[in-house]
């Protein structure tokens, strides 16, 4: 399944094809990286450390392809770049979320079982 992307049609970008065709193909090399690895499971029970170590290792492997000079790998090492940042914002934004409605629970009044914190304190280390 290769995405279909498009521009918002809310506010058309000001940036040209020329830039925007190579974010294109980025995204799609990236999903394809993604599908090939779906035997891998999601990465929301990978840390943020283990997730950044991830990212200097491709970012090695993407530098060795730059200098082999195989285009094709250049792009599937920079999805695989890629892929692992996009892990590591998804990541924190999730820790974001749980640790906002736990304050908002708690700010509330509401009762907060000793778990809950410690369910929110797992997620944010």
């Amino acid at each position: 399944m290769i995405l279909n992307l498009k521009l918002s049609t809310d506010s058309p970008s000001l940036l040209p094809d020329e830039w925007l065709d190579p974010l294109l193909r980025l995204a799609q090399v990236a999903q394809t990286k993604l599908e090939e690895n779906l035997h891998k499971g999601h990465w929301r029970g990978c840390s943020t450390a283990w997730l950044l170590g991830r990212v200097h290792e491709e970012l090695a492997e993407f530098q060795q392809a730059l200098r082999a000079g195989d285009i094709e790998e250049i792009w599937r090492e920079a999805g695989d770049v890629t892929c692992f940042l996009s892990m590591i914002c998804d990541n924190q934004t999730r820790q974001k979320e749980l640790l906002d409605a736990f304050v908002a629970q708690v700010s509330a009044g509401e009762s907060v079982e000793p778990g809950d914190a410690l369910l929110v304190g797992q997620q944010l280390s």
